[in-house]
């Protein structure tokens, strides 16, 4: 039988690292608020970001319940 801690740390790992993902694009939008630079849409950036999330609450709510 396998261990089930591995998958469960590491969709909890993947929550951590694409909620801060949003935290670091956060921060660098309000850097290159003046700056004339062209970047995507707040919106797209923070719905690639929440794909990614949303996949791994999913496996973590199930592996937790395992």
């Amino acid at each position: 039988m396998l261990a089930v801690w591995p998958p469960k740390v590491l969709s909890l790992t993947l929550i951590a690292s694409f909620s801060g993902t949003v935290w670091r694009d956060r921060a660098i939008r309000a850097r290159l608020a003046h700056a004339e630079i062209p970047m995507m849409p707040r919106l797209l950036t923070v719905g690639i970001a929440a794909l990614p999330i949303a996949i791994s609450v999913l496996a973590a709510t199930a592996l937790l319940r395992a």
